[in-house]
């Protein structure tokens, strides 16, 4: 198992890569898992073919790391610049992610998994959406744009 804290390692020898977005308050491990091994299923990937990129906040993002990694899913944490960027640091954090993302989507099976959450949550649902990409809920469902 890899653990890469900074973004995403050079090799990509994964073969999939999606992005959880969810709140602060949400832990739910049970569901986090639930979500991950419906990807697997769907996919018909293995874990470690798949990386899991979180915005290293607590609650979901923390949740998922965890679980992901207990899981042998490959996984990357993209921490916000709050010293930079105060006010709008998670949102250029979502951004980033996305982007990478978009960037993979020729040669990687690429999305978003949404989970519960506020207004952060929404700005990576919106901003994902807006830029081509997927985005399922908890459910395995697509998210209308």
């Amino acid at each position: 198992m890899k653990d890469d804290n900074i973004m995403i390692n050079n090799d990509l020898k994964f073969k999939a890569a999606f992005a959880v977005t969810g709140g602060r308050e949400f832990t739910d491990a049970a569901a986090v898992e639930t979500r991950l091994l419906l990807l697997l299923q769907r996919t018909g990937l293995a874990a470690s073919d798949v990386y899991i990129a979180d915005g290293n906040a607590r609650g979901l993002d923390t949740t998922a790391h965890r679980v992901a990694r207990r899981l042998g899913f490959l996984t990357g944490r993209f921490p916000a610049d709050w010293k930079a960027e105060p006010k709008r640091g998670g949102f250029i954090r979502n951004e980033l992610m996305a982007d990478v993302l978009v960037a993979l989507q020729d040669t990687h099976l690429v999305g978003v998994l949404a989970f519960p959450g506020a207004r952060g949550t929404a700005h990576m649902v919106s901003y994902s959406q807006s830029v081509g990409l997927r985005v399922s809920d908890a459910n395995g469902c697509t998210v209308p744009a």
